[in-house]
């Protein structure tokens, strides 16, 4: 005991042990931290490439909408307008 109470080869030795012991459980307490903290950021990681998948996705889907739609809406006018040709023969002939 009055080896470890003065300062002795056996009381400098059993500090720095204590002390080497402590910072051991510290890094090892950081290391535990930091492996959670990465497998949370791993999981992020994949949800957002999932939603990055998603909207990639999506935006091929609708790419080319624009031009479908003025098609379509060229084709309804064109359409319309045939349709009063044919209604206004029809009423001059009528007469």
């Amino acid at each position: 005991m009055k080896d470890l109470e003065g300062l002795t080869m056996t009381s400098i030795l059993s500090s720095l042990s204590g002390t080497k012991q402590k910072n051991l459980e510290k890094e090892q307490k950081e290391a535990e931290e930091a492996a959670l903290r990465l497998e949370e950021a791993k999981g992020v990681l994949e949800q957002v490439e999932k939603e990055l998948q998603s909207v990639d996705s999506e935006v091929r889907r609708l790419r080319g909408s624009k031009e479908k739609y003025e098609t379509a809406l060229k084709e309804k006018a064109a359409q319309m307008e045939c349709s009063c040709t044919v209604r206004k023969q029809a009423t001059e002939n009528k007469r």
